[in-house]
């Protein structure tokens, strides 16, 4: 469960998980209006543990569609909010899911920031040794070259191969 539950913002190394309104009111058995308005009571609060961020969605019914507003809580928010709630069973499922959920990203943005200073220093050795490299017509191309080459044998794939997979930005 907690892995539909926390979202990273597209890969980048100092994302911010956050959940959305609607994931709470889904999973609290409370209605997506309810959480809207708890959130709306509560803002000033909210605001103080970050951006009260949100973004608008259609949202189909039976007679066509309506525009509705989806608040992104970042885990701070998220567990202020779901404190406010009653404890019933599913909230208090919810809240070991969602805790469960945040630690998860955590960890894996932990090990993106380690990675990403292992490529640092792969990449300032790489940038030296190419530098070794006698002078030929195509001089200009070696760093990319032997750069995707070490993410070939590292990844089993190109740079940008590697960043389709993981949904980075080009």
């Amino acid at each position: 469960m907690e892995n539909e539950l926390v979202f990273l913002p597209d890969n980048y190394i100092n994302a911010e998980p956050f959940t959305y309104s609607n994931i709470i009111a889904e999973h609290t058995n409370i209605s997506h209006h309810a959480i809207k308005q708890l959130i709306v009571k509560y803002e000033n609060d909210l605001s103080e543990l970050g951006t009260l961020a949100f973004e608008i969605q259609a949202c189909p019914h039976k007679t066509g569609a309506s525009l509705e507003k989806i608040y992104h809580l970042n885990e701070q928010q998220a567990t202020l909010l779901i404190t406010y709630m009653k404890n019933t069973e599913p909230v208090r499922r919810f809240k070991k899911a969602l805790v469960k959920g945040f630690f998860a990203m955590r960890e894996e943005l932990t090990e993106r920031r380690i990675n990403r200073s292992m490529l640092k220093h792969t990449h300032k050795s790489l940038a030296e040794a190419v530098k070794l490299i006698p002078p030929h017509p195509h001089s200009a191309f070696d760093y990319a070259k032997y750069h995707a080459l070490a993410y070939i044998v590292a990844f089993g794939c190109s740079p940008s191969k590697l960043k389709k997979r993981r949904n980075a930005k080009a």
